[in-house]
């Protein structure tokens, strides 16, 4: 009896022992202070210089797209490696650089965006669609324009969040490849439809970014030339039901290139001012209510190329390059009270710059940052793909 008593007691203390353990890693799991490293990238079967895009669609699996000269590949993480999907985007005949953007809303649904050439002119062309579902890829043709004799769809952003809802934004062209009003297109399961909304026949008006929440809650950011030289912010909003137009900040002049909605009452969105000789980065935040100036990123750095919003306070921008035209580019945090310069650890020789252009993430511990390394300068240069990630492992 005393045997089985200890035997008891024993168990017990174990048990008490390992759920303080426990207890004690989970934490000191939770109060980790997340870090910044890179990742190997496999090698690509057909090349592949920069991986453009990424999308969360876990906190434990990432989906990221390579950019090519005339093909792209598409790849997957859970933060420890990187593995190249079995299934491919299939190549477009006379695709421009490939695949200019991706979007997944899981691992087995998702949008690769082409842009194909029409004649001499670089970037024009009828925007042709990929869509991975049920296994593999297959082509879909996105809608006309409203008036297709006169203009044709030029789609610059696409983001889904589930197989039959996903929106597209851009600009209606001219002939003369000038804007004829902002284009917006709706996947709803079957077919991509143009949307009506207040921009539609606005000339000189185009959207450059697009961040859904979910399907009542979608946001579309881009510029609008409402005098001769004068460009304002253009920012539409979807309830579900219609899309709005909301103002932007009062004297910022600013044409905006990425949108992150976190939550109803957390929407960040950056671009440029165009000031004499240069331009001036700007991030602007939506608290629910109206759109206000954060204060504004470093001068040091040019035009913000990319934003994530983590959380609360917590956001990350990407920026093309830097003001004296040499500095290598940082990525940028702002937590609530300033911006700071971030550059994730790992092996970085001297004569390679590391550009930022993709950012995505499921929260404050777990954010990616994708793009490429430049080896060498001029005719000399060569570059491939670049992944960092925020995260907890092994810490």
């Amino acid at each position: 009896m005393r045997s089985i008593r200890r035997t008891a007691v024993a168990l017990a203390a174990m048990t008490l022992t390992t759920a303080l353990t426990t207890g004690a890693a989970t934490a000191a799991s939770t109060a980790c202070t997340p870090a910044w490293k890179l990742l190997d990238v496999p090698a690509i079967p057909d090349g592949g210089y920069s991986v453009a895009q990424a999308s969360s669609v876990s906190s434990k699996q990432v989906m990221l797209s390579t950019q090519g000269d005339r093909t792209s590949t598409t790849l997957t993480s859970d933060g420890r490696s990187i593995k190249l999907l079995p299934k491919q985007i299939p190549h477009a005949a006379m695709a421009h650089g490939g695949v200019w953007e991706t979007t997944f809303d899981s691992k087995s649904s998702g949008w690769a965006r082409y842009q194909f050439r029409h004649g001499d002119t670089y970037g024009s062309g009828v925007p042709v669609f990929a869509r991975l579902y049920g296994g593999r890829w297959n082509f879909v043709p996105t809608a006309t324009s409203p008036d297709p004799a006169a203009t044709r769809p030029s789609l610059q952003a696409i983001d889904s969040v589930s197989p039959s809802a996903a929106w597209a934004v851009g600009e209606y062209t001219t002939q003369s490849e000038e804007s004829a009003g902002a284009a917006i297109q709706q996947w709803n399961g079957r077919v991509w439809k143009n949307v009506d909304h207040p921009a539609l026949t606005r000339a000189n008006a185009t959207l450059r970014a697009v961040s859904a929440r979910s399907r009542d809650d979608v946001w579309a950011v881009g510029r609008q030339f409402t005098d001769p030289g004068r460009i304002e912010s253009l920012i539409l909003h979807y309830d579900g039901k219609s899309w709005t137009e909301l103002p932007g900040v009062p004297g910022v002049l600013a044409e905006l290139l990425s949108v992150s909605a976190r939550a109803a009452d957390d929407v960040w969105a950056v671009g440029f001012e165009r000031k004499t000789n240069a331009s001036a980065p700007v991030a602007l935040h939506w608290d629910g209510k109206s759109w206000s100036s954060a204060l504004t990123p470093s001068a040091a750095w040019t035009m913000p190329m990319a934003v994530h919003a983590a959380g609360p306070d917590d956001v990350w921008i990407t920026t093309m390059g830097a003001a004296d035209g040499r500095t290598q580019p940082p990525l940028q945090h702002w937590d609530g009270t300033s911006w700071t310069d971030v550059r994730p650890e790992g092996v970085q020789p001297p004569g390679s710059k590391y550009i930022y252009v993709a950012l995505t993430g499921s929260g404050p511990k777990d954010v990616w940052a994708t793009g490429q390394i430049l080896n060498g300068s001029g005719w000399e240069s060569s570059s491939q793909p670049l992944v960092a990630h925020l995260s907890c492992e092994g810490r």
